[in-house]
């Protein structure tokens, strides 16, 4: 790792928190009264395509971009790469849990 991975945590955040807020506003629009399953995978079915597209792109872009001659570079776009891989899956799993745990307590008062 070098020093111009530690940029890796400012791409982190944005594309985290787009993909929260994505996921977030496609569950709030689905009814309440529909099941916590129903309304999750609503959500992740409108949502899902939106944040599995970005994070490939993302994913193609840095794939491609670590076939510069910089190693830094290099090691920079490899380590995005993988950490895009991560968020991916951390967004559509362990959000996607965390969001319907917040719901039930939010419903519950």
């Amino acid at each position: 790792l070098t020093d111009i991975t530690l940029m890796i945590v400012f791409i982190v955040v944005g594309i985290g928190v787009d993909d929260v807020i994505v996921l977030v506003d496609a569950f709030n629009r689905t009814p309440e009264d529909a099941p916590m399953e129903e309304r999750l995978g609503v959500a992740m079915t409108t949502a899902g395509n939106a944040i599995f597209l970005t994070s490939f792109t993302n994913l193609i872009a840095f794939v491609i971009a670590s076939t510069v001659d910089f190693p830094g570079v290099r090691w920079f776009c490899i380590t995005a790469g993988l950490v895009i891989i991560s968020l991916f899956g951390l967004s559509t799993t362990f959000f996607a849990a965390l969001l319907c745990l917040d719901e039930r307590r939010r419903l519950a008062g």
